[in-house]
């Protein structure tokens, strides 16, 4: 069986409300993935990091202390965790308002993060 069907075997969905007190609660959804998939500390926290830093950002910027939906769905299998995170928030576009750079100077930055990845 290939690693792609087990995954798709066992999928989970967490809904909670878009509040920094639902972050513990989405972070025990992924370790728990985490858990099923076999994956060592190391991983299963940068996994946690991840999501949390992304659900921090939806209540922080995208719902604004407002009220909203965050739904988390994750499959597990062997080795490997894939998580998607899903809300309904206003787009949040984090330049807006902000000044161009300085003629001359490379803009500096944060990357970006897919919501939808797959770790192993």
């Amino acid at each position: 069986m290939s690693d792609m069907v087990e995954l798709a075997r066992t999928p989970a969905e967490l809904e909670v409300p878009a509040t920094l007190g639902a972050l513990g609660d989405i972070a025990a959804f992924v370790l728990r993935l985490a858990g099923r998939a076999g994956l060592g500390k190391e991983p299963a926290y940068r996994i946690r990091l991840a999501v949390d830093e992304l659900a921090t950002n939806i209540v922080m910027h995208g719902y604004r202390g407002g009220d909203g939906r965050i739904t988390v769905r994750g499959r597990s299998g062997p080795g490997r965790v894939q998580i998607s995170i899903a809300d309904s928030a206003p787009a949040f576009d984090p330049v807006e308002g902000c000044l161009p750079p300085a003629p001359g100077f490379p803009p500096s930055g944060a990357g970006s993060a897919d919501s939808a990845s797959t770790w192993r």
